[in-house]
């Protein structure tokens, strides 16, 4: 995702370096996945933090008509104190896929140095994996023409292999990794 979003990203917009801090290593970059679980979070305190964050991918909506309470604030924020920032949308795969974007683009304008929209799916379809994989490309269709870039694509371990690698080749993959156990 990073090596991406480095690609895409202007320097004269944020005052962020992407050199790995010597914390790190070179090959893993450190940001944070935020919504309204998340509480109140004290976005200087992250900045000052010893722990070497780069971005912030912040949730913004959910469905066709659901928003995070807390992402105005959150990006706000996040812009306020220079870390790079991004959005993304909860897919539910029983919504229209159309009002899901609608419901996204509504809620986020994307600036010059921000990351690629990202679509997190993480359910099934009751109506089936054919009827799934139709609306995430209308989703990914209408997303990509209205920013201009290609959203990056967040998924478990099981549906990147079974869904996203087959049929979403050319797109950016986010693989969810909660425990070593499950590198990639």
């Amino acid at each position: 995702i990073f090596q991406y979003a480095k690609e895409l990203y202007n320097k004269e917009t944020h005052s962020s370096s992407f050199e790995s801090p010597s914390q790190a290593s070179e090959k893993y970059t450190f940001g944070l996945d935020v919504s309204k679980y998340q509480g109140l979070i004290k976005w200087d305190s992250v900045k000052q933090s010893h722990h070497p964050i780069k971005y912030v991918f912040i949730r913004s909506t959910m469905g066709d008509d659901r928003k995070d309470v807390k992402f105005k604030h959150n990006w706000k924020e996040v812009g306020r104190i220079g870390l790079i920032r991004g959005a993304y949308h909860y897919y539910d795969p029983n919504e229209n896929s159309t009002k899901q974007a609608n419901n996204f683009i509504a809620s986020v304008k994307l600036e010059k140095g921000d990351l690629p929209p990202v679509l997190d799916i993480e359910a099934d379809s009751k109506y089936g994996q054919k009827n799934l994989i139709k609306g995430l490309k209308n989703w990914i269709k209408i997303i990509e023409n209205h920013y201009g870039a290609k959203p990056i694509i967040y998924s478990t371990r099981g549906r990147h292999t079974s869904i996203i690698k087959k049929h979403f080749s050319e797109y950016p993959g986010w693989v969810a990794s909660y425990t070593s156990k499950n590198k990639i």
